[in-house]
């Protein structure tokens, strides 16, 4: 799901290099469940340049963009990633001795290509209750089918209803938006390599009054 390039290069600084850098392998601290929501709902994707500060014992003691992506969600995540994942060999002086160094790195943030046969699923009338009928409705006789639509993310929650086709009651259609968005819990969709991925996904509901 995420495309991620992790590059190590030496900063020029103006105190000498230590002969031995601080090393680690960049790409091994990020996951695929890692693509902030709220960045992959909006479609963002792109490069951050980063540089971190790594302490002599190894640990990050800092990092800050120096090429955004674009996306504040994509360049806020790369370094609280790294700051709460990432360990280094420490670089050691001519000494011998560990002591603290710079480096630098790029990741590159891609979201996944289209859902490919395997597309989220749940059991959407299982969500609807008998007490969810609101009681306006109710008193007021109505009665109808929504037709909505659903964006699910890659954990199987829903981010977003969209009412397709209106019940002719507006207490009816938002109730059932309310419902999916509080309960629905979706088995992912994945995409061709088996990765948990974002999907759409359409439904109906049929309120009917059945006890006056």
């Amino acid at each position: 799901m995420i495309a991620i390039l992790a590059l190590l290069s030496a900063l020029a600084a103006a105190v000498p290099t230590p002969p031995v850098r601080a090393q680690t392998d960049l790409a091994s601290y990020f996951r695929d469940a890692d693509y902030p929501a709220d960045a992959m709902v909006r479609g963002e994707v792109g490069h951050v340049a980063f540089t971190i500060q790594v302490a002599p014992d190894g640990g990050v003691a800092g990092c800050r963009v120096t090429a955004s992506s674009g996306s504040q969600s994509l360049d806020q995540g790369t370094c609280r990633i790294l700051t709460e994942r990432a360990r280094f060999t420490p670089a050691r002086n001519a000494a011998g001795e560990a002591v603290a160094d710079e480096v630098t790195g790029q990741i590159t943030w891609a979201l996944p290509s289209e859902p490919t046969g395997a597309r989220a699923r749940a059991d959407l009338s299982s969500y609807i209750w008998n007490n969810d009928y609101p009681r306006e409705a109710l008193r007021r006789h109505e009665q109808g089918i929504v037709e909505f639509e659903l964006d699910v993310s890659p954990v199987g929650r829903v981010t977003n209803c969209r009412v397709m086709r209106s019940s002719g009651s507006r207490q009816l259609d938002l109730r059932t938006c309310q419902a999916m968005i509080v309960r629905a819990r979706f088995e992912p969709a994945r995409d061709a390599d088996r990765h948990p991925v974002a999907d759409t996904v359409s439904g109906s509901i049929r309120w009917q009054i059945t006890d006056y």
